[in-house]
């Protein structure tokens, strides 16, 4: 089997709401709302929208299911949470929704997009 690279993104620090279902025939099942919180790492950070949940379930064999589903709102370098993609527009939570910001955001997004690619191409 290849080997799994990873690295570090984020600490992650969420507001949660827990409700225990109780005991299925697969194991006990948790539900969970997130109402805010907030993420930093090295290369990316901002904060977590209110809206998320998920749940989990420690099966009968000790091991724990997760099922987390979040939205996170990254930093003015517009970068979301998967390295490379960055929001612009519509997409992107701010106070003030106009054509010439959404014009704006496209020309950062892609200008910070430019910077990303040029940084993997010296790592390589």
């Amino acid at each position: 089997m290849p080997e799994i690279n990873t690295e570090f993104l984020f600490t992650i620090a969420l507001e949660i709401q827990v409700s225990k279902l109780g005991d299925t025939p697969y194991g006990s099942r948790r539900i969970f709302h997130f109402d805010a919180g907030s993420f930093e790492g090295p290369k990316l950070k901002g904060r977590v929208l209110p809206g998320g949940g998920g749940s989990s379930l420690i099966r009968r064999d000790d091991v724990l299911e997760v099922d987390v589903r979040l939205i996170l709102e990254t930093d003015d370098k517009l970068m979301t949470s998967v390295p490379g993609l960055f929001a612009a527009g519509d997409v992107r939570n701010t106070d003030l929704r106009q054509i010439v910001m959404a014009c704006a955001d496209g020309a950062r997004a892609a200008t910070y997009a430019s910077e990303f690619m040029r940084e993997i191409a010296r790592n390589r």
